[in-house]
């Protein structure tokens, strides 16, 4: 009711910049404002919005306005969805066994169901693990893994018993990898909280805090965090970039230009950063660059197509083609290989027709789910912990580790490095999907920057402190009767499984929902295990619904022509790839699978892409602004 009011006298006093609290989605008071610039929490805790909102205005870098009648939700720094309740011990400790013990140590729980080893899938290349990152990235954020690299570093030492972010993993002492390294203790800090980063009181539970808006709008590239007006030239749509051998480069400047490059090795001539976007792990970082690229690839073109049109005219139009790209391609493409047949009618999350169609639902909030953000993290068991490196001509060069590339974005302009990593992708096959967790990923996780890192084992804890139900409570979320039994899991995760968690877990009722994960088949006609697919698919249809913007709507402000629609259908990641390296020359059809017979190498001139010429404007004096809200 308050929004409401306030949003009916704004509109009788015109555009105004208001205060949000970020948690709470009302106005925030000004004692509560200078609260927070007190304690420095003022970027992180509140949102600045302009009021009022627009219904013909078109999708804003902050993800605000969605809803003109609850403005904030749709931004970042907002509270993520829960699909089930939290469960907690006390406070915000683990929760305990239904017996009242303590759950089993994580890492023996890890080394118990999950195998060490290496294995290639038959089928699928590292792309598809590659782009299914971005599906994360876009709606998630990696700040707390940079927390425990580059700032609280001490959790395994004595300093780190009085720092409540500590919370490190316990090695068994009969642990099988570290019984003579002297290693007991594996460090990892609390994931950052709305309540632990003072911006919400404790009592009001455990929310995770995320930098990224909840729909999938290439807030990656996009995100409000930084003064994104600083980052664009203003000249023909751009983002300011440099070039360096012929490639593109986001600029150097900005304020993530220390964690982007943290792990730079001097020595090998690395001295690039990336200001405008993070560097993360090596997926999300190449991501980074290939859809900076993107977008001035095609504001470029739209440039010299309307030369009459203006800069933010270009810049909007271009962020909104590249908005479309990605989705084009992820519900199209990705989603139904994670997915399956059955999972993607189920909840339409693929049009009948190749032309318009109307989803959104404005009773659906614009949301994403934290047990999404959280089960994404099954993907560390299908990781190759070694990346291969091609030439032009498709040879074979040289590998490098995965883990000893995160946070070092200076390795990709080194040697051409990154067009042989794009070559690479699909070159190479992705990590097999049998319970063998790569080494790299369950010992060193992380490379150089810690001791040891068991990420695997992390995953198992976090979704403990985050207080994620036991796995036996999705599987009922998802349509099936809940098991009562060891009898009744064994369904669901087979013999094999049950009989090596059921002497650790004292209950079926304990079991973690990513143990279960792990334990899962493959589906018939999907990638993803069966619950993992309903949990994806639940947030899929979710941020497309709830997309007052999204592409293939008729209706929505500066919706695409028909015409402009048949050209976003014609988006790939083939497509996409020889569109964003340039020294990129070939690829298969079906870049996400293995080459074959059936999906052969092919020149980049004979994959189809899309024609911008459908965003040709005659009218040399129509000059619109096209301006929207860039804060």
């Amino acid at each position: 009711m308050l929004v409401q009011i306030l949003m009916t006298f704004l509109l009788s006093k015109g555009s105004v910049g208001i205060v949000y609290d970020s948690y709470t989605a009302e106005p925030a008071s000004e004692e509560l404002v200078e609260h927070y610039r007190s304690q420095n929490l003022l970027q992180n805790c509140t949102i600045n919005l302009e009021l009022p909102c627009n219904e013909e205005e078109g999708r804003r870098l902050d993800g605000s306005c969605s809803d003109v009648d609850d403005p904030v939700t749709g931004t970042f720094h907002t509270p993520l969805n829960r699909l089930l309740p939290p469960v907690y011990s006390y406070e915000d400790e683990p929760r305990n066994s239904v017996s009242g013990d303590p759950l089993p140590l994580e890492r023996r729980v890890r080394k118990r169901v999950l195998l060490e080893g290496k294995a290639s899938d038959s089928e699928f290349t590292q792309l598809l693990h590659y782009v299914s990152a971005i599906t994360f990235a876009d709606t998630g954020s990696v700040h707390d893994t940079i927390n425990y690299l580059m700032q609280t570093q001490y959790c395994c030492e004595e300093e780190g018993k009085k720092d409540h972010m500590c919370t490190p993993i316990v090695v068994p002492i009969d642990d099988d990898t570290h019984r003579f390294s002297g290693i007991k203790c594996l460090n990892l800090t609390r994931p950052r909280t709305f309540q632990n980063m003072g911006c919400a009181a404790a009592s009001t539970g455990h929310d995770r805090f995320t930098v990224n808006t909840p729909l999938y709008e290439n807030s990656f590239i996009y995100r409000s965090v930084e003064p994104m007006p600083e980052y664009r030239a203003y000249k023909d749509g751009m983002l300011i970039y440099e070039e360096e051998d012929g490639s593109m480069w986001p600029t150097s400047q900005g304020p993530n230009n220390v964690t982007s490059c943290y792990a730079n090795v001097a020595a090998n001539g690395e001295k690039r950063c990336f200001g405008p976007v993070q560097g993360s792990i090596l997926p999300v970082s190449m991501s980074n660059v290939w859809f900076y690229r993107l977008h001035n690839i095609v504001a470029a073109e739209l440039a010299e197509i309307n030369p009459h049109w203006s800069d933010d005219k270009i810049f909007y139009v271009a962020r909104d083609i590249c908005i479309a790209i990605n989705n084009q391609m992820q519900y199209y493409e990705l989603m139904p290989i994670l997915l399956g047949k059955d999972l993607i009618t189920r909840h339409a999350l693929n049009s009948i027709s190749k032309g318009f169609r109307d989803p959104y639902n404005k009773k659906v909030k614009p949301r994403a789910s934290f047990e999404f953000m959280y089960a994404m993290r099954w993907f560390h068991i299908v990781q190759e912990g070694i990346v291969k490196l091609f030439d032009e001509h498709n040879h074979y060069l040289k590998e490098d580790r995965a883990v000893n590339l995160t946070l070092r974005v200076g390795y990709f302009s080194i040697d051409d490095n990154f067009a042989k990593l794009t070559r690479g992708s699909f070159l190479q096959a992705a990590g097999g999907r049998d319970r063998a967790v790569d080494p790299d990923i369950s010992e060193l996780g992380l490379g150089g920057m810690q001791h040891s890192t068991d990420l695997t084992t992390a995953d198992l804890r976090k979704g403990r402190l985050f207080g994620v139900q036991p796995y036996v409570d999705y599987l009922e979320f998802c349509g099936s009767r809940k098991p009562k039994t060891w009898k009744d899991l064994a369904k669901h995760v087979g013999w094999e499984i049950v009989e090596q968690i059921r002497e650790l877990y004292d209950d079926v009722n304990d079991v973690d929902l990513l143990v279960g994960l792990w334990g899962e088949g493959r589906p018939k006609d999907g990638y993803v295990p069966p619950t993992l697919g309903c949990i994806l698919a639940n947030q899929m249809e979710t941020a497309m619904v709830a997309d007052k913007h999204w592409y293939e709507r008729p209706n929505r402000p500066y919706a695409f022509t028909r015409a402009q629609l048949k050209e976003i259908r014609k988006a790939s990641f083939a497509a996409f790839l020889c569109t964003v390296e340039p020294k990129l020359k070939t690829i298969t059809p079906q870049p996400l699978r293995r080459v074959s017979a059936m999906n052969p190498l092919v020149n980049c001139e004979d994959i189809e892409k899309w024609d911008l010429n459908a965003w040709r404007d005659d009218n040399v004096g129509y000059r619109r602004n096209h301006r929207q809200f860039s804060h």
